[in-house]
């Protein structure tokens, strides 16, 4: 029977060939830490496929974490040649290419693009790749439409992974689309990626896996050359081509891709050879399958040049369930939706440092030309590291580096911005008691103004500026110390100094104390929050009221686990108000509820302020063990589809499903740029600051994921589950939108990028904790403000970085309007990950993809707008430019002064103006109010981009 099978298969797709691509998935840390893995297990994985490519002239492998690879060179210098000449010869593929495989869930737009122009700048400046081809995500547990959008943007032609939802995969099988185009819209997505999903698993298959002598037990594979023959004599080669018949049904071509290696693989030098030397023999003497050592481009490229057509998909592969163990019945299945918000202390941190990071490659690159890397922060994250799915002692050593990385942030950003406003001239004011000194930086580059805080040990609290004008401001008692709240606007990227002092008593021009009550309603002009109990019950703006009751409910987790999180209904409503208490004043009104549940205080804060139309919410939790606590809001609004979710690229309708059993985890979803939800009339945001799972237990609700302390392993690969000792305070930006991309957009920035208090200490670091900041009795010596770049509505700096003697700067449209971009010769238009452009290969479409679970579907997302022409920046696009770098900023020339006639819209034109002079290279983003006919060029050489 089988030869007839074969002849049949080989009529119909011609002879298959298989594609041998040698690989090993190293983690950055999981089981144990990434210097362990580094020092046991994957420098002799690099070691031994190196000196296997020198010996089998037929091998061939790919790799991936780009931060374990630099590791290697650096330790190994003399091996640097090697990669570099394999890799031009085609036999040693970077795939992926960034600093670690990143997830997917729990990483936002910006953090993914650093820590992939990490891997990108180390292996374009340190082996002069300037391409990678094959986006390689093989373990994330869970794919984002964010991926794909962001993978075109950086030249990816080809995303492989292996996780996808049990019922998405089998559909894929019977309907021989295990590869397809997916094809967001997100970030002006055009061509999408071709997506492969792998078979099974990125392991071997089982009867070509190694042995015992690993920690993993894969199998039994022949440990030298008469294993090899016998393995050969009992099995010929029949088994290999058995299983190749047995899964090519799933794919469309006659090509077949077989990775071979797994976890930490080829770390002994004997199996590796031998293995390899098995796999030269079998294609050597297979007839009815061609098998061949070939890298991932390899395959792709036979694929892609056959005349198939693929299926388009358009929608989001979250949330990931798997089946679970074998032999277990369907309410087993495991939802891996739990690490959305698992140790949410490692997400907070990783979120803040970002923020730092961003803000200090700026100024380290505009004003010292220097190269300021956060690779600590890239590492973390990798997809068991922000996830917090990993061993204890590992949960502390990424703790750890991310905390080094903030120390370094912190310590650099202190001395940039200590030579940047200090000055030598003599002050007048005289000061009466010691001053601690206050920086404020807006990280966006378009003025704002915000309502601020510090935190003081005294109710009375003076900031004043460099000309001993006073800031009103009005104190809030918090815990045990006070918060000075105080209303200031800032120009684009502006550093303003200002000075506190405390005293034990009232003072002229100290913070006055607010007004306590126990009002449960808080309003401003804007908005009118009513509260039950301590917890929201209702919003009301000026012509309506909608009703959200919350109430705090927490589930069970015997069936939970740090990956997985199952809703066991009904969940437990929890939390006792203790304590309310209302702090009204000039500035802001402050509603604390302290709510107590068993043993813990968890603490809910509004804040209202009198300028803007939304509200923050902070609530500081910590969840005992065997708890997944939840923030759940009901709402009375019966629309089908009202709940939104937002990844940073796309806003995607998120459809309730009855949760039956082959449904188990089907209603929550990662959240890392916001939720927007359909109350009727209006549309209502909630943006976090880092990112947390959300879901609909039911049709008419929805939760937030605040804290989770499972008490036992789910058996998705930790092994046992330790504990969290850490609290975390949540805070949401919270208001009403319209349900379009510049609005989200809009809020998003504003809070995530809202501006940072800074203060100096003694060896001119800077610290966000009052207390630690240093107390000064001289002179103050430091300028009222400084500005890097001027206003620009539109265009958001995403980055600037100094790399290679170049700049390097990323612009986001976050508007509806094209933005028209004409070149001078000096500029150089590079991918989003920091390389040249490259023609993107076109894919050949068949149809649209629809998966049947989730209502997942491109139709569920919100559609963008299209430019009207390829020149510029689209709406919502992100571009990246490179200019040669001379020296450092000098704000003293960086202005324009422009005059002329009203025309084009609104009468605005915006430049991106590039000075030079004196040897100075700057680079500026000037908002110029009129459009003159004649620019006057005054010897600058720009970059002129034009609202369309």
């Amino acid at each position: 029977m089988l030869p007839f099978i074969w002849i049949l298969f080989t009529l119909t797709l011609g002879k298959m060939n298989v594609f041998f691509v040698p690989h090993s998935h190293n983690d950055a840390g999981w089981l144990e830490t990434a210097d362990w893995y580094y020092e046991n297990k994957v420098r002799h994985t690099l070691d031994n496929m190196l000196g296997i490519l020198n010996l089998i002239p037929e091998a061939k492998f790919v790799w991936a974490e780009i931060y374990f690879l630099s590791r290697y060179l650096q330790d190994y210098p003399e091996k640097k040649p090697q990669v570099i000449s394999m890799n031009k010869q085609g036999r040693f593929e970077i795939v992926g290419g960034g600093w670690v495989q990143h997830d997917e869930a729990t990483v936002d737009l910006e953090m993914a693009i650093r820590q992939t122009e990490a891997g990108f700048d180390y292996i374009s400046s340190e082996l002069g790749i300037n391409e990678v081809k094959i986006g390689w995500q093989l373990d994330p547990f869970g794919h984002s439409s964010l991926t794909p959008a962001l993978f075109e943007k950086m030249g990816i032609e080809v995303l492989v992974f292996s996780r996808v939802e049990y019922n998405f995969r089998t559909q894929l099988q019977n309907s021989s689309n295990m590869e397809f185009i997916w094809k967001p819209q997100g970030l002006n997505s055009e061509n999408g990626v071709f997506t492969h999903v792998l078979n099974n698993h990125y392991s071997s298959p089982s009867f070509l896996s190694l042995w015992f002598w690993d920690e993993h037990c894969y199998g039994q594979l022949p440990a030298n050359e008469t294993g090899v023959l016998n393995w050969y004599n009992i099995f010929s080669i029949q088994a290999l081509e058995d299983y190749v018949l047995s899964t090519a049904y799933k794919y469309k071509t006659n090509n077949q891709l077989m990775l071979i290696g797994d976890d930490f693989y080829y770390t002994d030098w004997n199996t590796t050879y031998y293995l390899i030397d098995l796999l030269v023999k079998i294609s050597e003497q297979s007839t009815n399958v061609n098998f061949k050592f070939a890298t991932a481009s390899e395959y792709f490229d036979a694929v892609l040049s056959s005349s198939t057509s693929f299926e388009v998909f358009g929608g989001d592969l979250m949330p990931l369930v798997s089946a679970g163990s074998s032999g277990h019945p369907s309410y087993w299945w495991k939802p891996w939706t739990g690490y959305y918000s698992t140790k949410p202390h490692i997400k907070q941190l990783m979120y803040n440092t970002q923020k730092f990071a961003r803000i200090g490659e700026i100024i380290s690159s505009s004003w010292s030309a220097t190269k300021l890397m956060a690779y600590e922060v890239d590492m973390c994250t990798h997809h068991d590291a922000i996830t917090g799915t990993m061993k204890e002692p590992v949960y502390y050593d990424y703790l750890q580096r991310i905390e080094n990385d903030q120390q370094m942030l912190l310590n650099e950003l202190g001395l940039q911005i200590n030579n940047l406003t200090s000055t030598n001239s003599t002050s007048s004011t005289e000061l009466m008691i010691p001053y601690k000194v206050l920086f404020i930086i807006n990280p966006l580059n378009w003025a704002v103004k915000k309502t601020l805080s510090l935190e003081a040990a005294s109710e009375y609290v003076r900031i004043f500026d460099t000309s001993n004008q006073t800031i009103i401001s009005q104190s809030v008692p918090y815990l045990d110390n006070y918060k000075s709240y105080f209303t200031y606007e800032l120009q684009g990227l502006q550093i303003k100094t200002f000075f506190v002092s405390e005293y034990a008593y009232k003072c002229d021009g100290c913070s006055i104390p607010s007004t306590l009550n126990n009002i449960q309603t808080i309003s401003n002009n804007y908005i009118t929050i009513e509260l039950t109990k301590g917890l929201l019950t209702s919003l009301k703006t000026q012509n309506m009221e909608y009703f959200i009751d919350g109430t705090i409910v927490r589930y069970d987790t015997y069936m939970s686990g740090p990956y997985s999180f199952v809703e066991d209904e009904p969940a437990e409503i929890i939390c006792e108000l203790e304590t309310f208490n209302h702090y009204s004043g000039s500035i802001v009104d402050v509603a604390e509820s302290y709510l107590r549940y068993d043993q813990d205080v968890f603490i809910q804060r509004i804040i209202v302020d009198k300028i803007t139309d939304s509200f923050i919410m902070t609530f500081y939790v910590y969840a005992e063990r065997n708890n997944d606590i939840f923030y759940r809001f009901h709402q009375i609004y019966k629309q089908k589809g009202w709940f939104y979710t937002f990844n940073t690229a796309n806003l995607q309708k998120r459809y309730f499903e009855p949760n039956a059993s082959n449904k188990t985890g089907h209603n929550y979803y990662p959240i890392t740029g916001g939720v927007v939800a359909d109350l009727g009339d209006k549309f209502l945001y909630f943006i976090p600051t880092f990112s947390l799972g959300a879901g609909m237990p039911f049709e008419n609700v929805f939760e937030l994921n605040l804290h989770r302390h499972p008490s036992y392993d789910d058996q998705l690969g930790i092994g046992s589950y330790s504990g969290d000792i850490y609290p975390v305070e949540h805070e949401w930006i919270i208001g009403f939108t319209d349900l379009n991309y510049q609005s989200i957009w809009d809020h998003f920035l504003d809070h995530r990028s809202s501006p940072i208090v800074f203060f100096n200490t003694f060896n001119n670091s800077l610290t966000t904790n009052f207390s630690l900041a240093t107390e000064y009795n001289t002179i103050p010596q430091y300028k009222n403000t400084y500005e890097f770049l001027n206003n620009f509505d539109c265009a958001y700096l995403s980055s600037l970085v100094i790399r290679n003697n170049s700049y390097i700067f990323r612009i986001f449209n976050k508007c509806n309007t094209q933005i028209k971009v004409d070149f001078t010769e000096d500029f150089e238009e590079l991918n989003l990950g920091g390389l040249p452009l490259n023609n993107m290969r076109k894919f050949n479409e068949q149809g649209y993809l629809e998966l049947i679970a989730y209502n997942n579907t491109g139709k569920n997302v919100l559609e963008y707008p299209k430019g009207d022409g390829n020149d510029g920046i689209m709406p919502y696009e992100m571009k990246t430019y490179k200019l040669k770098a001379n020296g450092i900023m000098d704000k003293n020339i960086m202005s324009e002064v422009v005059g002329g006639d009203i025309n084009g819209i609104n009468g605005l034109s915006y430049s991106m103006i590039i000075v030079c002079g004196a040897g100075v290279l700057g680079i500026l983003i000037v908002v110029v109010a009129f459009r003159a006919n004649k620019r006057d060029k005054i010897g600058l050489e720009q970059l002129k981009i034009e609202l369309d």
